[in-house]
């Protein structure tokens, strides 16, 4: 039936629901430097909101710097707030482009930590399996994280999983 399968794929296509009232966290997708403007991160907010003038962390490489936002602009409008969703360029004060790079993270200080480790519990018995060493053993991966890329050992025992970081990276709990 036509009108039941419109339905379940209306139910899948949910949008999420956009959570402003979050602590801000933004992945870096891009770097530019401006002459006159200054420096500008680009990326798709995740979660908070953000004001011209807000001072937030940067989190990169183990390292924590403290930016001021100067300007936000969205698609060649200049906005004084955005949130949960909406794809942005910040203009920062307090770095320049060496400074940063794809995948570090723009959050509400506080709001995350940098770790060299991650644990888990799988949910899915069946995850990771086709690529590790039946249901244990060590294995070599390159992490996907947003926009960051980074090498990692994964250590498996059953359900349980360790992730060895070559880099620290911000995570927040969830």
């Amino acid at each position: 039936d036509v009108k039941a399968l419109l339905g379940a794929l209306a139910e899948i296509a949910r949008p999420r629901e956009r959570s402003f009232d979050a602590p801000f966290a933004m992945h870096v997708d891009d770097v530019f430097q401006i002459s006159g403007k200054g420096t500008i991160l680009t990326g798709r907010i995740e979660s908070g909101q953000i004001r011209r003038g807000a001072r937030l962390s940067l989190y990169e490489d183990g390292i924590e710097r403290t930016v001021t936002i100067t300007n936000i602009e969205t698609f060649r409008r200049h906005l004084d707030v955005a949130g949960d969703g909406d794809h942005v360029g910040l203009t920062v004060s307090g770095i320049t482009r060496s400074d940063v790079a794809r995948g570090a993270v723009l959050a509400t200080p506080g709001s995350v930590r940098q770790s060299k480790l991650i644990k888990a519990t799988l949910s899915s018995p069946n995850f990771l399996a086709a690529s590790t060493k039946a249901q244990s053993g060590v294995s070599d991966y390159m992490l996907l994280l947003q926009t960051a890329t980074v090498p990692a050992k994964v250590e498996r025992s059953g359900d349980l999983v360790e992730l060895r970081l070559s880099d620290a990276i911000p995570l927040r709990k969830g």
